[in-house]
């Protein structure tokens, strides 16, 4: 009796110790979901979506330009800039650091890579709270 308590006992424990890992692994996560799931929503021309990834009072600051496009209304025209029928964003580099992820996005029109930006993505509460353009580098400007 005491050793099927015991088992009983132990299995619990390994229950809720796999619940908390799985917790703490999902809350380090979810920076990297949200701006994935942003890029995947860019790429499909869904900028409806794309712009609900981002919280009411989100910012992008293009340091480039030094523009900066302040909650959703003005930054869901910016990306609808962004979409192309045939444009695609993959996130070929990232590194996390709490809540914020710095990464390197290609983007390609019918699927040859003419840019690469380099971005960081602060997330808050699953959604992207500011986005920094840091750079652009242009692999590709084709001659007229």
């Amino acid at each position: 009796k005491m050793k099927a308590k015991s088992t009983v006992f132990l299995t619990v424990g390994i229950v809720l110790t796999a619940l908390y890992l799985v917790t703490v692994v999902s809350a380090r996560m979810m920076p990297t979901l949200a701006h994935a799931e942003f890029f995947e929503e860019m790429s499909a021309g869904e900028v409806e979506s794309a712009s609900a990834l981002f919280a009411e009072d989100a910012v992008i600051n293009n340091n480039l330009t030094g523009d900066s496009y302040a909650g959703q209304a003005a930054i869901t025209p910016l990306l609808k800039s962004w979409v192309n029928s045939n444009r695609s964003y993959e996130v070929v580099t990232e590194s996390s650091d709490g809540d914020t992820t710095a990464m390197i996005v290609e983007v390609s029109d019918q699927g040859f890579v003419w840019a690469q930006m380099r971005m960081t993505a602060l997330i808050d509460d699953g959604l992207i709270q500011n986005l920094d353009i840091q750079d652009i580098r242009l692999t590709y400007w084709p001659m007229k």
